[in-house]
């Protein structure tokens, strides 16, 4: 198998994005799978925080991959 340094380094320089790529399905499936789910208040609550966090390090990551672009 030929593998150059340029290939390794390319492949390391896409890794943030396909974490975002990863972060962002997961947050999609996360918000799907909440609105087909009936739960109570304190349990909405939870579950509110738990895609507030996604969300976040998904602005974040998104972020952060737009710094490394420009």
């Amino acid at each position: 198998m030929n593998f150059s340094l340029d290939q390794l380094f390319s492949l390391f320089k896409s890794v943030p994005l396909l974490a975002i790529l990863f972060v962002g399905v997961f947050t999609i499936a996360a918000l799907v799978y909440n609105v087909s789910e009936v739960r109570t208040q304190n349990e909405q609550k939870d579950t509110v925080f738990v895609l507030t966090i996604l969300c976040g390090i998904l602005i974040l990551g998104m972020m952060i991959v737009m710094t490394q672009i420009l």
